[in-house]
């Protein structure tokens, strides 16, 4: 496992573990060419969509100071429910994280890396409790398109369903 990868997984499950139920949830973002925070989310809407072996998870959140928008996606069959963690790998398909500046919508995340194959480098997780109503979620280099800019996030996000 790549160690950078282990850090996120080491951190995310911290987070889950130490942190209240539903008091103190925070993901941080910070600006990699100079790891200041530039905000934070502290809840989302998700969604858990199809049956048994064949459903997907969505999150969907905006940042505290509306300088961003999260997204993230686990499709069936990855997806097995809560409970569990999920690797991120750049260019990989499942799970994806997007976080996209509202600024000039700038698209950032565990997209491909120039010159590097998918699904070899590991760029994150996604952690759900058990009944999934903390998720927690980090990029180590969340990158654009050409990798010439990036953030990097992690922490724990409280989250929303809608009720049936």
């Amino acid at each position: 496992m790549n160690k950078r990868v282990g850090l996120v997984l080491v951190f995310v499950g911290f987070a889950l573990g130490v942190s209240a139920p539903m008091a103190g949830a925070k993901v941080a973002i910070m600006k990699s060419d100079g790891n200041r925070q530039v905000d934070t989310f502290t809840r989302g809407k998700c969604w858990v969509r199809g049956k048994k072996d064949n459903r997907s998870f969505v999150l969907q959140a905006r940042s505290d100071q509306n300088k961003f928008s999260l997204s993230a996606y686990i499709d069936a069959p990855v997806f097995k429910g809560f409970g569990e963690y999920y690797i991120a790998y750049y260019g990989g398909e499942d799970p994806q994280i997007f976080l996209r500046r509202r600024s000039d919508d700038a698209l950032f995340g565990n997209l491909k890396l120039p010159g590097t194959p998918p699904n070899t480098v590991g760029a994150g997780a996604i952690a759900f409790r058990k009944q999934g109503l903390r998720v927690g979620i980090g990029l180590y280099g969340a990158t654009n398109r050409a990798g010439t800019e990036g953030y990097s996030f992690a922490g724990p996000i409280n989250c929303k369903y809608a009720r049936r």
